[in-house]
């Protein structure tokens, strides 16, 4: 799908497939437009729930899916090295901030106040009511943001 100016996307999850991770960081920067892809990930393998299709997990069968149970080992750690990989093979650069540093450096920082993110690379602007629309939401972003951390 194609959602016109979208700005960025935010992964909280990685996908286990490298093309997967690129098939969602590509609904930003579509048709000549400037975007920015944001992706959560652990440091560190987490048991998380698993379950097939259609089917919820009873919430106290926290044993591996091999065992009888309903979760899984998530190696996100593993899921990156991959999509790296993949990335470094098309020269797409990846930029990573480690808790609790989260600042972003310089060079992007540039990149961000020359151009809004949804913008079109050639420089024609975008459309002020969406403008408009994401500058409403600001506040409740940044509030939202505060409670994460």
């Amino acid at each position: 799908i194609d959602i016109r100016e979208l700005p960025f996307v935010i992964n909280m999850t990685l996908p286990e497939e490298p093309q997967t991770y690129v098939h969602r960081i590509g609904r930003v920067g579509r048709a000549e437009r400037i975007g920015l892809a944001i992706s959560i990930v652990a440091s560190v393998k987490e048991k998380v729930w698993f379950c097939q299709k259609g089917k919820k997990p009873p919430c106290d069968d926290t044993r591996l899916y091999e065992k009888g149970g309903n979760c899984k080992w998530y190696d996100e750690p593993k899921y990156l090295k991959l999509i790296e990989n993949l990335l470094k093979t098309n020269k797409v650069s990846i930029t990573k901030l480690q808790w609790p540093e989260l600042n972003v450096p310089a060079e992007m920082a540039a990149l961000i106040k020359a151009k809004n993110y949804g913008d079109f690379a050639g420089g024609n602007t975008i459309d002020p009511e969406f403008k408009q629309h994401l500058e409403s939401l600001s506040d409740s972003v940044h509030k939202l943001g505060v409670t994460e951390f």
